[in-house]
């Protein structure tokens, strides 16, 4: 059996998008939260795919050690919330060596999600 084994984490960021004509080029803050999924294969005798608590530690200090109270754009030129989640996918999948969704939430009522695969075939699909 596959599963997809998920956490998340909230931050409080500040961002602008430059290349936006709306009112998002305007300087503006969020508390993000970003989802991190896992697609794994679940063991038949310890009926686990993998810890939670592995994922919250790489949350912790990939995303949360990274972005919380910072501006975004001394991280990324373009800051948006798919810049955002692709930059979280490409060094989860790295980490974890599987492939992972990414879902990042500006607000709770509007996010992006993506998945990758990280031996390239995107997008995944359990």
């Amino acid at each position: 059996m596959k599963a997809l084994v998920c956490k998340s984490i909230t931050f409080d960021a500040a961002h602008n998008l430059p290349k936006h004509k709306g009112a998002c080029n305007r300087l503006h803050g969020h508390t993000w939260r970003i989802v991190l999924g896992v697609y794994c294969e679940v063991d038949k005798v310890t009926g686990m795919g993998i810890d939670l608590g592995d994922i919250g530690e790489w949350l912790k200090m990939n995303v949360g050690g990274l972005y919380d109270h910072k501006y975004l754009n001394d991280l990324l030129d373009n800051p948006t919330a798919e810049n955002i989640a692709q930059d979280i996918l490409t060094t989860a999948m790295r980490y974890f060596e599987l492939p992972c969704s990414v879902w990042v939430y500006e607000t709770p009522t509007s996010w992006v999600a993506i998945q990758g695969d990280p031996h390239g075939q995107e997008p995944y699909t359990a």
